[in-house]
């Protein structure tokens, strides 16, 4: 499951990005915000909202943490838990 979660999300972040970098470029450890993909507000905000879309789950605001937004594996570990 983590797998497939994981490749979802990949996609997602790819998605909004709008090619800005290759997508074999994304991988588990991919930084999204300092020194990796530098996901600004708005591309986090999209994110969130595909996130919520394509894995049917509600974000609260309390759940915002940097730490979840850290890699592309700590938002995959963020997701299975809300499932």
């Amino acid at each position: 499951m983590t797998q497939d979660i994981e490749n979802r999300l990949i996609d997602a972040v790819y998605d909004v990005l709008e090619g800005a970098v290759k997508k074999d470029e994304i991988e588990a450890d991919t930084q999204l915000l300092e020194g990796g993909l530098s996901l600004d507000s708005m591309a986090l905000l999209h994110l969130l909202n595909r996130i919520e879309d394509n894995f049917d789950i509600e974000v609260e605001d309390e759940d915002l943490e940097q730490d979840i937004f850290r890699s592309v594996s700590s938002l995959t570990k963020f997701i299975e838990k809300k499932l």
